[in-house]
């Protein structure tokens, strides 16, 4: 946000003019070059007054009521705005009559920000009179959570593989939109049947009911408020219980540039099985999965859940005996590689002239390649020189994009596969406070293949037509959250990105995104409101997204066998908020969920290190104390130094759970090794947990760290 800089003259006299109206409401007789009114009328003029200090950049509309006492009839105007004030004139004020005036402020998305009322005032035929309508910030009142009118259950008792229907209709008091999602701790959830106001699910029970079977059905407004409904369910008395096994699926979701899906099975798994707990609750026995041809895969002997699944390096702590562990993909199904030492070389023209921190990124959704910048090249590649229109440069293609997270794809032209390459334009305001990267040139060709071991990339960019959205940012509330990860953390930076995506709306962010624009600015500068101007080169069909980070950094170090710490490294943690474009012009992004608070190994507290915390330590943390986590997210890192004894991280294995604790797998953790563990908790409404991979498109999360601690 840009810094508001005035003189002390101003200030003070603001702090005049806001105490005048205060008393009075009414300034009358004063210099105003509107032409004179009728003569059988009467004229206002009228300028809001904002309180003192007030950050007024948000306000878009201002309305003002005149309203005769005791009359049903009013006069309405539009205040427009003229420099950092919001004024107006009515040219047909009834003479001789007492009028009170009700101002109201409004934001782009048409939310009430500040109101306020002025006069009695009056004024004689002919006649005029100045008019300063006080205006006060207004508390928005909480967003009420939709509210349920009716349930139905076809059953309270099921056997094995019954299938039973429950509902449910609900309405939101606030009259908006509602989006219904269902889940199970057990058995399978069919596709629910939903209207603006009704769902209904069907639900096939597992071939043994352990326990409670719990159907929740999850109600959220537009706003983000949830109602949710349990249902239960046991097992039907004297029904037939053996098999005690756990059926899950683990396919692929490939999306294709038209926005299509198939679906094809994962890859084979290196391990995948089910760590349940010994009744003790101090450790576990494993049972090691089978897998089919089909993507299906099976846990025999399962005898009691919640368990904790594995899925290579990846653990869902679940209550669910028919877990969906799908992931989704961008591009076609098994693209090849290209060989180690296969190089790209860009030739391309068409340049706006390069400024220093602009970037070029690469996007081929036929084959899956979803985000490339500049800044993963091997060896690195900056750019062309200051001002030049051409770039031509050479990079190793697997290192390259292997920085990126992605393997040397190779591209197929008769697959019809093409590329995309696009110029971001920086751009800086508020004397380079605010520093944007804008998508303003770019091509798309059909994907270059590799000849004597090059790929060559030889296109002019082409200037694009743009667009523009604003965003308005709580910066000071997401500040304060990124500092709570850790009491030594300080603050980073800020930045928002908005790209486009085929199939978010239905995935989510599943994969890196091609920007469109982004900005950036330092922390402690106060609330951003900015505008991002953009071109756009992609299909129109695909949903657009935005995505905000606040980052804080938290110093680690190991000590060293001969003696004396590693060389100290900082590593970011981060609010994140990510929702999908307003269609108003304007996204305005607010915090939804804190961090997790009070995190501890064994029931101390791991923000001091720790040693002896043994291999199977029991993480636990606080629910946070903003917002209502959906679930945790837990990343295990290992610390170490390098051969040139810089504090380096490599992560080992990552984990999901619904609880606030979390015991640790045997196998992870080494005697002798520094760790440290990550905890992000997560609001993401429509995200059905026993479907963790697959996400919705508004994600909410904020993290919390450990310090260094050893077994």
């Amino acid at each position: 946000m840009a810094l508001t800089r005035s003189p002390f003259a101003s200030r003070l006299s603001s702090r005049v003019l806001a105490l005048a109206t205060l008393l009075l409401g009414v300034l009358v007789g004063c210099g105003d070059d509107s032409p004179p009114p009728p003569p059988e009328l009467a004229q206002a003029h009228i300028q809001a007054e904002f309180p003192l200090g007030a950050s007024t950049a948000e306000v878009t509309r201002v309305h003002v009521e005149l309203r005769e006492p005791g009359s049903a009839a009013s006069i309405g105007l539009e205040l427009s705005r003229q420099g950092d004030t919001w004024k107006g004139t009515v040219d047909t004020l009834p003479p001789g009559k007492d009028h009170v005036l009700v101002g109201t402020a409004f934001n782009a998305a048409a939310v009430l920000l500040y109101q306020g009322e002025a006069g009695p005032i009056s004024a004689s035929a002919g006649g005029s009179v100045n008019v300063v309508l006080p205006l006060q910030p207004r508390t928005p009142p909480g967003n009420a959570a939709p509210l349920i009118d009716t349930v139905s259950l076809g059953s309270e008792l099921a056997s094995g593989g019954e299938t039973v229907t429950a509902g449910l209709t609900a309405h939101d008091p606030e009259g908006g939109a509602l989006t219904f999602s269902w889940e199970a701790n057990q058995g399978v959830l069919h596709a629910p049947r939903n209207t603006a106001s009704s769902s209904e699910v069907d639900w096939t029970a597992p071939p043994c009911i352990t326990g409670e079977a719990i159907l929740t059905a999850t109600v959220t407004d537009a706003g983000g408020a949830i109602t949710r409904r349990p249902f239960t369910l046991r097992a039907r008395p004297g029904s037939a219980c053996g098999d005690t096994s756990v059926h899950g699926v683990r396919n692929q979701h490939h999306v294709l540039a038209n926005g299509n899906i198939q679906v094809v099975p994962r890859g084979a798994a290196t391990t995948l099985g089910a760590w349940v707990p010994t009744p003790d609750g101090l450790g576990y026995t494993w049972h090691a999965a089978t897998s089919g041809a089909d993507g299906t895969f099976q846990i025999p002997g399962v005898e009691s859940a919640p368990y904790l699944l594995q899925d290579n390096t990846s653990y869902v702590w679940t209550h669910t005996r028919t877990p969906d562990l799908s992931r989704v993909r961008l591009g076609r199904p098994a693209v090849p590689s290209e060989p180690e030492g296969t190089q790209f070389t860009f030739e391309l023209s068409g340049l706006s002239p390069w400024q220093q921190g602009e970037d070029i990124q690469l996007h081929s959704p036929e084959a899956g390649l979803a985000y490339f910048t500049l800044s993963c090249s091997t060896p690195y590649v900056s750019g062309p020189e200051e001002g030049e229109t051409t770039f031509h440069a050479t990079m190793d293609y697997g290192r390259s994009l292997r920085n990126c997270g992605y393997g040397p794809l190779r591209f197929e032209p008769a697959a019809g596969d093409t590329l995309y390459a696009t110029q971001h334009v920086a751009r800086f305001i508020d004397e380079g406070l605010q520093s944007f990267l804008e998508l303003r040139r770019g091509i798309q060709v059909a994907a270059p293949t590799a000849r004597d071991g090059t790929l060559l990339l030889n296109a002019t960019l082409a200037p694009l037509p743009t667009t523009s959205h604003s965003v308005s940012y709580g910066t000071a509330t997401f500040e304060a959250l990124a500092l709570a990860a850790h009491p030594t953390a300080t603050l980073s930076a800020n930045v928002i990105y908005l790209g486009t995506l085929p199939a978010y709306s239905r995935f989510g962010s599943y994969e890196g995104w091609p920007d469109l624009a982004q900005v950036s600015w330092p922390p402690s500068q106060g609330a951003l409101q900015s505008t991002l101007t953009f071109g756009n080169p992609y299909p129109a069909t695909w949903d657009r997204v935005i995505m905000a980070m606040t980052y804080s950094r938290i110093i680690y170090s190991v000590d060293l066998p001969e003696g004396g710490t590693s060389t100290p490294v900082s590593f970011q943690v981060s609010t994140h908020a990510e929702q999908p474009v307003s269609d108003s012009g304007t996204t305005v992004l607010t915090a939804q969920v804190g961090p997790p608070r009070e995190v501890r190994l064994n029931q101390t507290v791991a923000t001091t290190p720790l040693t002896g915390v043994g291999l199977t330590p029991l993480a636990s943390w606080t629910a946070p104390a903003l917002g209502t986590a959906r679930h945790y997210s837990l990343r295990l890192f290992e610390l170490s130094a390098n051969t040139s004894k810089r504090t380096i991280r490599t992560q080992v294995a990552t984990f999901l759970t619904d609880q606030t604790q979390l015991r640790l797998p045997p196998g992870l953790l080494v005697q002798g090794k520094n760790y440290y563990l990550e905890i992000t908790a997560v609001f993401s409404p429509g995200t059905v947990y026993s479907k963790p991979f697959l996400l919705s498109p508004t994600y909410h999360a904020a993290q919390a760290v450990t310090s260094r601690f050893q077994p």
